[in-house]
């Protein structure tokens, strides 16, 4: 009788056990559903301020088909407009599977600017009408932990208010945070859009190389040169203050304004250069193939690699062009930012503040397809680009525990052995003696992850 209490008293137990891995596992699952539904907001309130960007910059009042209150669009004006190709999905539920619907605020940059004079971009956040309340407490309590979760698996433009910390939206790892537009009320969930997101990232307002939209303003090259153009057009003037403007096969011209050099050449070698009324000036073109990382003294010198590479004089040593340039540790205020150190050409990115390592914020384990095995599966190797290595993990999907015999069968033993371009899972049932049964006798199923890994 004692030995029936027992086993009944320790299946409870792991029944208990297996309860909390399912509900955990659910709620997971919810997370990550309210992280992809955010994501999707956030990013049909990107698109609708590039498709207005310049309507918000030059209007002191701007008008927008659609949208009572431009600078604060509601969810259900967005998945109305476009009408044929509405901001969010038509027939999308507009609040989470937790129940939680969104706001919009958007403002000009630099804050007190003067449209159509001095602004220069649009951002803006996206926060949760009211907090995510724990309903296990009473009264119910923000669940502070589970929307830091949330916030998490949406990515760097998301950010909650922490219990005890209310006032504040904080992002992942405290990169960056701004005050609760709610108040002192944890438990909100927000996400950055526009400029300063690295979602949108400001990529939408370089220039196109396609050419399939026009400057809103100064093209500023930072003292580079332009080389190896077919034709300029300029209804103005073509101007440098100390290098060469050269093209190897085309055309420079303007139509009303000059083509000057103070101290340098126009060239180019089967083309016209054309100037009506206008004005090319520049420093020189350094004839010959140049070594990247050759030495150079002429820090305003142009030159090209045997494969046709622009290179200049930089730091007395022949580098690709390949700006804005930045060292590791120097400051920055456009989160997301790339650009290339002077010294090395190492790829730096701007985060927070600073400038870092771009190697170092790239993830080196990338995962390729995913599979569901049972125990005997053979599991071909994911096909990795050059320099990576092929690997995998598991999911638990399913488990069991054994109690038909003693000791019972309760450890899981999932692996599997390596063979020359694939992987052979075992997955196993095993008891405090080593005795083990293959978990298809219970039927049970694993989730494969296969990934490559990189430097």
């Amino acid at each position: 009788m004692i030995e029936v209490l027992v086993l009944v008293a320790a299946t409870g137990a792991m029944l208990l056990v297996w309860n909390r891995v399912q509900v955990a596992r659910s709620m997971d699952e919810t997370d990550t559903s309210v992280a992809k539904h955010g994501v999707l907001i956030q990013a049909g309130v990107n698109k609708y301020i590039n498709d207005n960007r310049l309507t918000f910059l030059n209007s002191a009042a701007p008008a927008i088909t659609g949208f009572s209150a431009p600078f604060a669009p509601t969810m259900r004006e967005l998945q109305a407009s476009p009408a044929d190709n509405p901001y969010i999905p038509s027939g999308y539920n507009l609040a989470n599977q937790l129940g939680m619907t969104y706001t919009v605020n958007l403002s000009l940059l630099p804050a007190g600017c003067t449209p159509n004079v001095n602004c220069t971009d649009v951002t803006g956040t996206v926060v949760s009408v009211a907090p995510l309340l724990d309903p296990t407490t009473n009264p119910a309590m923000a669940d502070g932990k589970r929307v830091g979760n949330i916030a998490n698996k949406i990515g760097i433009d998301a950010a909650s208010s922490k219990v005890g910390a209310g006032t504040l939206l904080t992002g992942p790892a405290g990169d960056w945070a701004l005050t609760n537009p709610r108040g002192n009320v944890p438990g909100i969930l927000a996400m950055r859009v526009g400029y300063g997101s690295v979602a949108s990232n400001g990529l939408d307002h370089l220039l196109p190389r396609d050419g399939s939209r026009p400057m809103a303003g100064t093209l500023r090259l930072g003292g580079n040169p332009i080389a190896d153009a077919s034709t300029i057009a300029a209804t103005s003037h073509i101007s440098t203050t100390g290098g060469n403007i050269t093209t190897n096969t085309g055309s420079i011209t303007t139509t009303s304004g000059s083509i000057t050099t103070s101290s340098g050449s126009i060239t180019t070698a089967s083309g016209n250069i054309t100037a009506t009324n206008g004005k090319v000036s520049g420093t020189y073109f350094a004839p010959g193939v140049q070594t990247p990382g050759a030495s150079c003294t002429d820090l305003r010198a142009i030159g090209t690699a045997a494969n046709g590479a622009v290179l200049v004089c930089r730091g007395n040593a022949w580098r690709a062009n390949v700006g804005p340039f930045a060292e590791k540790g120097d400051a920055c205020t456009r989160p997301g930012q790339l650009a290339t150190t002077w010294t090395t050409d190492e790829a730096v990115m701007c985060r927070g503040t600073t400038y870092v390592s771009l190697a170092n914020q790239i993830g080196k384990y990338v995962e390729i397809s995913r599979q569901s095995v049972v125990d005997g599966s053979v599991v071909p190797h994911a096909t990795c680009d050059v320099g990576g290595t092929p690997t995998f993990r598991f999911g638990m999907v399913q488990t069991a525990v054994d109690v038909s015999s003693a000791p019972p069968k309760q450890v899981t033993n999932l692996t599997a052995i390596a063979n020359a371009n694939s992987w052979t899972v075992s997955y196993k049932l095993r008891d405090d003696m080593g005795n083990q049964t293959s978990a298809n006798v219970y039927n049970l199923q694993a989730l494969m992850y296969l990934e490559c890994k990189y430097p």
